[in-house]
């Protein structure tokens, strides 16, 4: 499933201003749809169209920062063919329109931090969908601290798995979990 997953994200990364679709995804890996939302679901905690949109306006970010370009063009550019929508989906990400938000862009020092594009990473997490009966969903309302890299423990492909809860955490801002440190004394209650 985690394989599975990291493939259709490469897809999507790669395709995103094509009109992608679930089903068209599902044909090309070769799997039911069915079977690829529940990929999203339990492996990366989003769904197919959440990661498209996601993967949309980050690049649409990185156009309106560098390209002199109008927001309709980067709209199209990017697999948005009502620019309405695009600028409500941008919106709804950034908190600013396409147009306010290459303004400052352009008006801001370029940071020294880029990564292999050239172009400086995008300071917003990419947003997150979570339905709430899901698996992971459950484990954490439970409290015992459970999250997608339980899910990365199962099944044969554990190391991809890994690999893609690290990279979306990372692209999160998030920090890697940590173990809890072993007590000093070995009759310590923490034992």
């Amino acid at each position: 499933m985690a394989e599975l997953y990291v493939r259709a994200q490469l897809i999507v990364e790669r395709g995103y201003r094509q009109p992608l679709t679930l089903p068209n995804v599902a044909r090309a890996l070769a799997v039911s749809p069915r079977q690829l939302e529940r990929a999203y679901d339990e492996i990366g905690l989003t769904t197919f169209a959440a990661h498209r949109r996601a993967v949309r306006l980050r690049n649409a970010a990185e156009l309106l920062a560098r390209q002199p370009l109008t927001v309709s063009e980067v709209a199209r550019l990017v697999g948005y063919r009502q620019p309405s929508n695009f600028v409500k989906a941008f919106r709804r990400r950034f908190g600013v329109t396409p147009g306010t938000f290459r303004d400052r862009a352009r008006r801001a020092p370029s940071p020294p931090d880029r990564h292999a594009g050239g172009l400086p990473r995008t300071s917003a997490p990419p947003v997150r969908y979570s339905k709430p009966n899901s698996e992971a969903a459950r484990l954490r309302a439970a409290g015992d601290g459970a999250g997608t890299e339980d899910f990365a423990a199962v099944g044969p492909v554990s190391a991809v798995a890994a690999r893609a809860t690290s990279g979306a955490r990372a692209a999160r801002g998030e920090a890697e979990p940590v173990a809890s440190p072993a007590p000093s004394k070995p009759n310590s209650p923490l034992a």
